[in-house]
Formats: C-alpha cells, sequence, structure tokens
C-alpha cells in the first residue's frame, strides 16, 4: 500500500454552483495528518451514484459541506469502495489495517482519488465480492436490508408485500432479499414492461405495468379485496396514498421518501454519520434512505414509517455477505471511466436505470463487470 507521506495533489469531481455540470479539478489528497479520531484513509477504486446526487446538485439536497461555489467545491459521491492506506487515532485491527479492501460512505467525498470514511460506516469486501459490486451494494443494500427489517418488527409475518419500483437500485435488491432472506412467498411489484422479465428473475411474481393506462396500470385498483391486500408496502416512489389502500388492516407500510425529523437524536445521529454539523437544517440532509430508528405515524389501521439509513458495519457486512453467497446479485446499467463522472450523473438524472450507476476510479477496478443492458 502506498503511504501518507506519497500523496500530494489527486484528481476529484466537484460541483462549485448548483444547478452547474460536475468539474474535475486538481486537488488536494487527505493525508494521515487530516485523519479524526476513527476514521481511515482509502484509496478509491470504484464509486456509486444515487437518485439523491442528482437533487444535491440542484440545491433540492443540501450536501453536508454547505453550498457549493469556485472558493468551496464541494467533492461529490458518498459510496465507494477501495483499499486503506492509513488509519486515523482509535481506529485498530478490530476495524480495519492498512491494505484491506473496504466498501462504504465517504466523508469528503466519493468521486476522488482518495477520501477519509469513518470504520464504523465501512465494512471489509468478503475476498470472492469485486469492488466493484462492493461500491454498488452500499446504499442500495442497506436500504433494502434495512426496510425489510423495519417491517419484520412490526410484522413478524411478511408473506405477501407489494414493493414500487422493483426494476430500481433499491427496488431489485429488496426483491432479492425478500425472497430468499426474510421468508415472503409473494411479491407484486411495479415496472416497465420492458423491464418485467428482470424483475421476475430478482423474486417478482406479479408486475403492475405502470405506465399502462386507467385500472390496469394502477396498483391501487387492482389488489382492492381483503383477500389481495399485502402484509406489507415498500414504498421507494412516493405513492404512499395509494399503498395505503392496498395493506391489510394491521400492516405496514415503510417509505424512504416521507417527512423526517429536523432536530432530536435521531437528527443528531445522521448528522454525525455523515459529517454534518448538529445545528444544521434538514435540508442539508444525505442521499441515504433509512434508519432503524424511524419515524412512525397511525394512518387508519396501517402503520406508516418513514425511515432514513444510518451505515453500519454490521449491516453493510451482512449486505457484502449476500452478494458473497450469491443470494443476491447486484444489477448494474452503466461504468463510467473516472473522467466521464459528469456523464454519469446526466445519464442517471433521466431517471431510467436498470440497476446501478458505478464509476471507475482507478483504471481496471471494474475489469469483468456484467452489465444489463439498459432498457
Amino acid at each position: 500500500p502506498m503511504q501518507a507521506s506519497d500523496f500530494g495533489a489527486m484528481k476529484a469531481w466537484v460541483l462549485t454552483k448548483f444547478k452547474s455540470s460536475l468539474e474535475q479539478q486538481t486537488v488536494q489528497a487527505p493525508t494521515e495528518k487530516d485523519l479524526q479520531a476513527g476514521e481511515v484513509l482509502v484509496k478509491v477504486h470504484v464509486a456509486a451514484f444515487n437518485p439523491a446526487d442528482c437533487k444535491m446538485a440542484t440545491g433540492e439536497i443540501r450536501p453536508p459541506g454547505g453550498s457549493p461555489s469556485p472558493s468551496n467545491p464541494i467533492t461529490w459521491g458518498y459510496d465507494c469502495s477501495g483499499e486503506v492506506v492509513a488509519l486515523g487515532p482509535e481506529v485498530d485491527s478490530m476495524h480495519c489495517k492498512v491494505g484491506d479492501r473496504v466498501a462504504g460512505i465517504s466523508l469528503t467525498g466519493a468521486m476522488a482519488e482518495y477520501t477519509r470514511m469513518r470504520a464504523r460506516n465501512l465494512a471489509i469486501i468478503p475476498s470472492d465480492v469485486s469492488m466493484f459490486d462492493a461500491a454498488g451494494m452500499v446504499t442500495v443494500g442497506l436500504t433494502a436490508l434495512q426496510m425489510l427489517k423495519n417491517a419484520q418488527s412490526h410484522q413478524e409475518s411478511l408473506n405477501r408485500v407489494i414493493v414500487t419500483a422493483g426494476g430500481g437500485g433499491v427496488g431489485h435488491v429488496l426483491l432479492q432479499m425478500a425472497k430468499k432472506h426474510f421468508g415472503v412467498q409473494h411479491i407484486i411489484t411495479t415496472a416497465s414492461s420492458g423491464k418485467s422479465e428482470f424483475v421476475k428473475s430478482c423474486g417478482a411474481d406479479e408486475v403492475v405495468d405502470y405506465r399502462l393506462p386507467g385500472p390496469e396500470g394502477d396498483f391501487s385498483a387492482q389488489y382492492t379485496s381483503e383477500t389481495d391486500k399485502c402484509d406489507a408496502a415498500f414504498d421507494c416512489t412516493g405513492e404512499k396514498a395509494k399503498l395505503k389502500q392496498v395493506v391489510r388492516a394491521g400492516g405496514i407500510l415503510v417509505s424512504v421518501l416521507g417527512k423526517m425529523p429536523s432536530s432530536g437524536k435521531m437528527f443528531k445521529d445522521i448528522a454525525v454519520a455523515y459529517g454534518m454539523p448538529v445545528n444544521c437544517c434538514i435540508h442539508c440532509f444525505i442521499p441515504c434512505c433509512i434508519d432503524f430508528c424511524s419515524c412512525c405515524s397511525g394512518c387508519g389501521s396501517v402503520k406508516v414509517q418513514n425511515i432514513i439509513s444510518i451505515p453500519g458495519t454490521a449491516d453493510l457486512s451482512q449486505c457484502f455477505g449476500m452478494l458473497a453467497d450469491g443470494s443476491v446479485k447486484l444489477s448494474v446499467d452503466r461504468v463510467y471511466p473516472f473522467d466521464k463522472c459528469d456523464a454519469a450523473l446526466t445519464y442517471l438524472k433521466q431517471g431510467h436505470c436498470s440497476g446501478k450507476v458505478l464509476v471507475e476510479i482507478q483504471p481496471g477496478a471494474a475489469d469483468g463487470a456484467q452489465q444489463r443492458t439498459p432498457v
């Protein structure tokens, strides 16, 4: 592994103004001296974009580093994988060691050659899992896993569920986890006709083509009888009102797109995890989607939970373990080279990805990666 003293300038993709394009700049690389307690320095191999990155680029979600400007360029991205090159104070071999392959959440921006990460927000990648798959699994895996854990903590039996956007990043992973790790017997999902076979291969039993007009494309019009209703619903598209209509009395609806707390312990935990000041406002939010401590509300006889994720080593390790044993396969739409990072974000903004959009920071990091044909 390289030594921290070897670092100097590095390339990074930054935003200098909301609603502008990303720019590649040469900036000072972080060094071992920059590490705070519990942090590690990582040479980034692969980074992954999430839909929230698009909202952050427009200012809908404000990045932890504050508003971007020419004097305050914000390095982009959170999810990444790479090699540990230096350990900060209070990090021992129980967490990781120099030379380990790890993946998790970046503190200082993933779209860069080097980044700082908190040891508690990463996990070691199993030997038979690629950097490529691990980076892509971080947020979608955490989100899917904890959505299911949250539902199961309320509703032990999850025999019949509905998942919106089953062909998306979170959706296709959630389908697989639900069937193979949470005992779900029957899954309904929404997807376009072009993604129908894909979502079925991930575990969906019924597919509603949301593009069709009238009741045929409206799941809330198709599952109205008590025998057709679901034990749980997983909302990845902001359709809580419709989903509540197809969940049975006493069931649960878990949403990643609901109203979040702007203060209190949960918000402080989120702020700390993502390097935000604890006195920041909710608009300085983060691109993850779930926290096991969630905001709950009663909506008639259906419990609704809006959740946000705080990454942790245990859940990340569980996600990577599913990749290692083959029970979950990550679908990747496209892989972009580092010098095309701006094009990756532009493509993601179109909103029709079939799986993950990844960026290869180190040449060769995605060798052998299997990409799906976009639909």
